[in-house]
């Protein structure tokens, strides 16, 4: 509805008719004669508000996480070196060289939990120096193994399941296993690993570099290497460091304890110690007392040649674990899942399968779409989702 209103100028004199309207144009027209703008409604404000800080957090996951930072090779980017690594270069070099070592002035500045400077510098008088600091022969903490009939005399045996060479003794089993999931069988790969040499147990990062969000092609780390075994591990650099335990090939990258995930420990000396989460030495305290490689994931499925008396129910998924039967023999093992012939594995039967192996430790990696296996240069499981691109491999090769 509009009424007609004659107004008059300064001098008495009318304008003519104007049309005047009622309603919400009209008012907001008069806000804006008389210098005034209208509220903007709450809710609009708060959803702004919301649309600003979520792409603020997407742009800090984008750089933090997604995009690739390289901290350089593995060596470069090491904040301390194990004196175990040292002795275990000098016995595989054939020459009197003196090994570089790579260790910062953050690591020799470190207080009670520090190597001390000898240790942090590579400078180990002897073989018997490192030995005697855990009451162990050389060839014990070093990781030499004896297993009676498992390596040939220098001749290399290949199987379509099987590895055998002087130095290693690697088999490969399928297996099925009847969930009480519905009845279901469930399907698993399983190998046992016997080596001689603790070096010839690796740990491999993408690229050969340190970083966060460098990822490779699981099969193109396991050619490159020439590894004839290899899983999947924690995933190290998916939001887990710095922060978390970091240590890979007796070099240390991160030396928090996890308050969020239990810790896999594997030392020169081939045993395997798991720590539950916020209850491990720090990565100085490991590196000292022998640590080889950590892994910051779990959980803990075995410990002392028991199953624990609880496990977190989280579903089925395809899984990855490692376990030690004993210093120097190792089971790795890759369920599949999330398929209509393959469901995956909880932790307690994931548990039980390990225990069944042998194994007197054993603990989770990473799962889902990362569970992959390799053998003998081909892909031994149908990972969920075709796999994904990792950050790291474990794997077993020729020293």
């Amino acid at each position: 509805m509009s009424r007609i209103n004659d107004k008059k100028d300064a001098n008495g004199k009318k304008n003519g008719p104007t049309l005047r309207r009622h309603g919400k144009k009209g008012y907001v027209s008069r806000l804006r004669r008389n210098g005034a703008r209208r509220p903007m409604n709450i809710f609009l404000v708060l959803f702004i508000d919301a649309l600003i800080a979520g792409a603020a957090l997407c742009v800090f996951a984008l750089f933090d996480h997604v995009l690739p930072q390289s901290y350089g090779s593995p060596e470069e980017a090491a904040e301390a070196v194990s004196p175990y690594a040292f002795e275990l270069q000098n016995r595989r070099q054939t020459s009197n060289e003196t090994p570089v070592p790579f260790a910062n002035d953050a690591a020799d500045s470190q207080s009670e939990t520090s190597l001390d400077a000898g240790a942090a510098s590579g400078a180990v008088s002897n073989e018997t120096q490192t030995a005697d600091a855990v009451g162990q022969t050389t060839e014990e903490a070093l990781g030499l193994f004896t297993f009676p009939g498992m390596f040939t005399d220098g001749e290399v045996e290949i199987t379509e399941n099987s590895y055998r060479s002087a130095n290693l003794n690697i088999t490969l089993t399928e297996r099925s296993y009847r969930s009480e999931y519905k009845g279901y069988r469930q399907r698993y790969y399983v190998m046992h690993i016997c080596i001689r040499d603790i070096s010839c147990l690796k740990s491999v990062f993408a690229k050969d570099t340190f970083g966060q969000g460098i990822n490779e092609d699981f099969m193109s780390m396991v050619e490159r290497t020439g590894a004839l075994a290899a899983i999947n591990t924690d995933f190290y650099n998916f939001g887990r460091h710095p922060k978390s335990m970091l240590i890979r090939n007796g070099l240390l990258y991160g030396s928090e304890v996890s308050d969020e995930y239990d810790l896999c420990v594997i030392n020169f000396d081939g045993t395997m110690d798991v720590y539950e989460k916020g209850k491990s030495p720090d990565g100085y305290a490991l590196l000292k007392s022998g640590a080889m490689h950590t892994f910051c994931f779990g959980p803990i499925l075995l410990r002392n040649g028991s199953k624990l008396s609880d496990y977190e129910d989280v579903g089925r998924d395809p899984r990855t674990c490692i376990g030690m039967v004993e210093p120097g023999h190792y089971v790795f093992l890759v369920c599949e899942g999330r398929s209509n012939s393959a469901k995956g594995f909880t932790y307690k039967e994931l548990a039980e399968l390990m225990l069944g192996e042998g194994c007197r430790v054993a603990y989770n990696l990473d799962g889902g779409d990362s569970s992959q296996m390799a053998f003998l240069g081909a892909m031994v499981n149908d990972p969920s989702g075709k796999g994904r691109a990792l950050s790291d491999i474990i794997c077993v090769a020729e020293p």
